[in-house]
């Protein structure tokens, strides 16, 4: 086996800065909608990374390069729309989410890089006149899209692991409020 040291160091200086926007509203009669947008700029600064400890090791050129885990652009749309009627109220919602490459190392390494995504969710339900009881049903990941969640730092000789976001979901839920 090969023991690992895992060096824990600040990654010099870096700039950042965002933008949010969110949105929630009637349009008309019985269609709300909701939506939000997030930019967020962060880049480091310093040139270089390199292991102090271990100045034979080249040192990497990161200067420019977007931090990791930050994400630059998220795009979030949704509406509801709900039809009442004698024997209650039927809802329908659907939702969009889009999300902009990110990469989980400061060198921009494409093992550890995760694409562009998005994912569309649903729920149909039904509440009682009394709104004691609901019956509803969701897909969740309609076009079952595969998104990288995160990719953890591991030692050299570590097996690479990806945690991913769930697939295609269905659900359904019956509730009775007391």
């Amino acid at each position: 086996t090969v023991d690992e040291v895992l060096i824990m160091r600040n990654m010099g200086s870096q700039s950042t800065w965002g933008v949010e926007f969110d949105f929630e509203g009637y349009v008309v009669d019985n269609l709300r909608v909701n939506g939000a947008y997030s930019f967020d700029h962060g880049e480091y600064a310093d040139e270089m990374d390199g292991d102090p400890t271990a100045p034979w090791k080249p040192q990497d050129q990161i200067g420019g390069n977007q931090l990791k885990r930050m994400t630059k652009h998220k795009i979030a749309l949704g509406g509801t729309y709900t039809l009442p009627t004698d024997i209650g109220d039927f809802a329908f919602n659907l939702r969009y989410y889009w999300q902009d490459e990110v990469f989980f190392d400061q060198y921009h390494s494409t093992a550890k890089y995760a694409p562009a995504y998005d994912r569309i969710d649903t729920r149909i339900w039904w509440n009682s006149p009394s709104y004691k009881w609901r019956i509803a049903v969701s897909l969740n990941n309609i076009q079952d899209s595969v998104n990288i969640q995160n990719v953890p730092e591991a030692g050299v000789d570590s097996p690479r692991h990806w945690f991913v976001g769930t697939p295609r979901t269905w659900g359904v839920e019956v509730a009775y409020r007391f």
